[in-house]
């Protein structure tokens, strides 16, 4: 029967401290670029990234965008005081243009 060290755990637990104090370092080191409810507000619009093809919250049904996410758009622009503008776009452009402040909520 092969022994077990009494330090792997100690090395694993080392191991997984260190991925996640650098998982949380990247998190709170990436700047957020979306505007602040205050500055929606005196600029008159919200811009909303979603996408396409991620049935049932976001999917195209001849051509009209569908889903749960749009039906929340939908209730959005009823009660919010300003204008909600949607882009749709790729997946994999939604959080960069986020981060960046090209949209203000996905």
């Amino acid at each position: 029967m092969p022994r077990m060290s009494l330090h792997r755990p100690v090395r694993i637990a080392r191991v997984v401290m260190l991925a996640v104090a650098i998982g949380s370092f990247a998190l709170v080191a990436v700047p957020v670029g979306a505007a602040s409810l205050d500055e929606i507000k005196k600029r008159g619009f919200m811009i909303v990234a979603t996408e396409d093809d991620y049935p049932p919250f976001e999917f195209v049904v001849d051509g009209k965008p569908m889903g749960y996410d749009h039906e929340l758009l939908a209730i959005l622009r009823k009660t919010a005081g300003f204008e909600v503008r949607q882009e749709i776009l790729p997946w994999q452009g939604i959080l960069p243009g986020v981060t960046s402040g090209k949209y203000d909520i996905a």
